[in-house]
């Protein structure tokens, strides 16, 4: 395997540092300010750790984005579709749909209006700045598993598609703690498959992050709409 020192402190580094943030920050029993504030430090050390890393792996495949075609952005999109109708076929074949919806459902109820009103200023801020957490791991989380977990291996074949299946069911697992449970990531190991079959056939995180980013950010964005309007006009 390919993986040097670097690669695997970053690895360790990364998984620690979900886990503290998971269930760590937990522990200490803070206040909800408190604990939005150490949450999103450990977040944002984390996202500093593999981008410093592999801050020559962007710079180097942004250079040759940069000199595709306007078609890339197309791709993007189709992408971002893809990816999008893959998940919603696999939640209504495992018959999810109506629990995932109410995740990210747009209605909120009256006792969370309440609290979203009544949220000091400060803990406002951080809650709208947490609902921008997933476009920054649209980023690391390509980073870690699609180019460390896969592409620095793509020179053995029979490794790489164990590599794929193994990065597919990790992506999908982090998403336990959104979820709630392990049977709702299961769509998310689908798009992990469909994320790794793009970046081996691009062969650039760019065309990943962007198409990650894009799915992510539209829930970030009906979040966004609707925490605002709670706030102010509900």
């Amino acid at each position: 395997m390919n993986f040097s020192k670097k690669d695997l402190l970053v690895l360790v580094l990364y998984f620690a540092l979900l886990a503290v943030q998971f269930y760590g920050i937990d522990r200490l029993h803070l206040s909800e300010s408190g604990s939005l504030t150490v949450r999103l430090a450990v977040i944002l050390l984390n996202a500093f750790i593999v981008l410093y890393a592999y801050k020559g792996v962007l710079a180097t495949d942004w250079k040759d984005f940069r000199r595709q075609k306007w078609s890339k952005w197309l791709f993007i999109v189709g992408g971002f579709i893809v990816v999008t109708c893959l998940i919603t076929f696999v939640r209504n074949q495992m018959g999810h749909h109506g629990a995932e919806a109410s995740v990210v459902g747009t209605a909120a109820s009256p006792e969370e209006t309440n609290d979203i009103r009544n949220l000091p200023l400060y803990t406002f801020i951080l809650t709208l700045i947490a609902m921008l957490v997933p476009l920054l791991s649209s980023v690391t989380e390509e980073i870690v598993f699609r180019y460390l977990f896969m592409f620095k291996h793509s020179t053995h074949k029979i490794l790489l598609c164990i590599l794929l299946l193994l990065s597919s069911a990790a992506f999908g697992l982090i998403h336990y703690q959104v979820r709630g449970s392990l049977t709702a990531t299961i769509p998310y190991i689908f798009a992990g498959l469909l994320f790794g079959a793009l970046y081996l056939w691009k062969k650039n995180i760019w065309y990943n992050i962007f198409t990650h980013m894009l799915f992510n950010g539209i829930n970030v964005g009906m979040a966004l709409f609707g925490t605002l309007f709670q706030r102010f006009a509900g």
